[in-house]
């Protein structure tokens, strides 16, 4: 199959999710990397991995309705191009606009488009004050309808999927699962676990 998967940050892509994307490779499957501009070192070891890599434009932190929709557009220009059978977005925002681009672009008859959802995102990190008070607003709004289009969401404790439920942001029949060790800690090397894990989440995906 082909799989584009979508990141908010192509060194974090390589760094946490290189074996999910080499098992992807050695299963067969067609693999495109979208991320935001990376340097050299980077983009060359996606493409070692053995995945073909495209850019698109990210603001990270920062309250920007209009550089999302560009964001949004520019993954939908990109998804258009590659056709992929299977999207998969991994981070806040491209769980959130990666989902919706790949919905509005779908050129097949199947819509076939996961989330892994790998923490809450600065929206939530306080509530206090006017600003965070729209951020937080626009965020549930835009993130419900990336989390809708979904086909599947990954989380990766039972917290993070009761606080998005309780958020109101995943639907009652919304297809959720729980995978736990999917991103490693830092400086602890790859084990059975993890393996296991990436093997649970392509299943999951209906890859393997």
């Amino acid at each position: 199959m082909k799989i584009a998967v979508i990141h908010g940050s192509a060194h974090s892509l390589l760094a946490d999710q290189g074996l999910l994307l080499e098992r992807m490779v050695e299963l067969g499957h067609e693999v495109h990397t979208l991320a935001p501009p990376a340097d050299e070192e980077v983009l060359t070891g996606l493409k070692e991995l053995g995945t073909e890599s495209a850019t698109y434009p990210l603001t990270r932190g920062k309250f920007s309705p209009l550089a999302d929709l560009t964001s949004m557009s520019q993954i939908k220009q990109i998804l258009y191009r590659i056709k992929p059978d299977v999207v998969l977005s991994i981070s806040s925002k491209p769980m959130t606009f990666g989902s919706m681009a790949a919905r509005m672009a779908w050129v097949d008859h199947q819509k076939r488009i996961y989330s892994l959802v790998t923490g809450l995102g600065f929206p939530f990190t306080e509530k206090a004050g006017w600003k965070r008070r729209i951020i937080y607003a626009y965020t549930k709004y835009m993130m419900g309808g990336g989390l809708g289009a979904c086909t599947g969401i990954i989380f990766r404790n039972s917290e993070d999927e009761a606080f998005f439920r309780a958020f109101g942001v995943i639907r009652d029949t919304a297809r959720t699962t729980i995978i736990e060790n999917l991103i490693p800690e830092k400086d602890t090397p790859a084990d059975q676990s993890r393996d296991a894990s990436i093997n649970d989440l392509l299943s999951y995906m209906e890859l393997i």
